[in-house]
């Protein structure tokens, strides 16, 4: 990472491995082979594959995206080596199981933004249930004391096992603003009060609204900032099979277990609707400070090219 400091301007779209890899006989999206995966999701128009196969991933065009799950401080330094041997962009990661205290929890972060320093790759630290960013509290207060430590937002973890809903929302989300300030990944997936992943078409209105306004904000701070020179901004459905019981089931006319959505299908809505995010994020800085152009990264995905003219208009 270079020091220089843009503010960059493209919201780039992937889509998580898990998205892709073991959907529904009924799923309108890829069976088969690996390759068959990788050649799907760049067909889609997706920029990039997280979990990807790094050869695969430049064949077609694919920018590299890694994960990992970090159960030690100390192995932050060796997921950042292998990803960057791998060629990937940028690592998201998560950490711990949520038992840690808050010196446990500060070990955690000061490895992930060495070896961020050291490798040269960012690591992403996921807000995710179970982990040492389970708890809204602790991890506003962490990122504060590691301006540097920078996040993927999964804000189905903290909207359901927070309960977001309860409460004044507005509140909420202002004391959230330090760790959106700080977000340059955003896994796509959309929760209720009771479950993480559910299908849009049951999606209340003011569920939607609540996303949306987070996934704005989020968009609207990174176009506003300076970033290091490479940095960008994700956008990755991650709408994951019954295997871990994010996808849920329910038996069919003939007994059967059967997945009630086409994750496929449910990933591309989830695009859309951040695409929109990102368009009221523009327009809005834009009806401020009226006279800088963000330019729109149109590389494959059809929303993108619609947004790049409705931008322009």
């Amino acid at each position: 990472m270079s020091s220089g400091h843009l503010k960059p301007s493209h919201l780039r779209i992937g889509i998580n491995y898990g998205n892709v890899c073991d959907l529904p006989d009924f799923s309108t999206g890829p069976h088969g082979s690996v390759i068959d995966f990788h050649r799907a999701v760049a067909q889609a128009g997706y920029g990039g594959f997280q979990g990807g196969d790094p050869e695969l991933c430049s064949q077609f065009n694919l920018t590299l995206l890694g994960s990992g799950l970090l159960e030690h401080p100390a192995e932050a330094d060796a997921l950042a080596a292998v990803w960057k041997a791998r060629g990937a962009a940028v690592v998201t990661c998560i950490a711990g199981f949520g038992m840690e205290s808050d010196t446990e929890i500060d070990a955690y972060a000061a490895a992930i933004c060495q070896a961020t320093a050291d490798h040269q790759i960012s690591l992403l630290l996921e807000t995710h249930r179970a982990s040492i960013t389970q708890d809204v509290w602790r991890t506003v207060q962490l990122s504060r004391r590691f301006p540097k430590l920078r996040f993927n937002l999964d804000l189905s973890h903290w909207f359901t096992g927070q309960e977001m809903a309860y409460g004044d929302l507005d509140t909420r989300l202002a004391f959230l603003e330090p760790v959106l300030a700080h977000t340059s990944f955003i896994h796509g997936r959309i929760g209720d009060r009771c479950c993480m992943q559910v299908p849009l078409a049951e999606v209340s209105e003011v569920v939607l609204s609540t996303f949306r306004r987070v996934w704005t904000k989020v968009m609207r701070d990174f176009l506003s900032s300076p970033h290091e020179a490479g940095t960008e901004l994700w956008f990755c459905p991650e709408l994951l099979g019954p295997a871990y019981n994010y996808a849920r089931q329910f038996r069919d006319n003939a007994g059967e277990l059967r997945e009630e959505t086409d994750r496929w299908q449910e990933a591309q809505a989830l695009v859309a609707i951040a695409h929109d995010c990102f368009v009221s994020a523009r327009l809005s800085l834009q009806e401020e400070r009226p006279t800088p152009e963000h330019s729109f990264s149109t590389t494959g995905h059809p929303y993108l090219r619609e947004i790049a003219e409705v931008g322009e208009g």
